[in-house]
């Protein structure tokens, strides 16, 4: 699945706004999920940068 950005709604345009989705985390010890999704670890790499990206809006 190929990442992508997740705008900051905000600063979304009307269209954006539109398509805006909502996304639900969840963080457990050792790691997060986004919906029903498989666990992405802290320690990974990928997961790190997922992480970033989701807290920077």
């Amino acid at each position: 699945m190929p990442n992508k950005p997740i705008p900051n709604p905000s600063r979304a345009t009307k269209a954006e706004k539109e398509y805006a989705l909502l996304r639900h985390l969840t963080f457990w010890r050792d790691g997060f999920t986004i919906e029903d999704g498989d666990l992405m670890r802290y320690d990974d790499p990928r997961s790190a940068y997922i992480l970033h990206e989701i807290n920077c809006g």
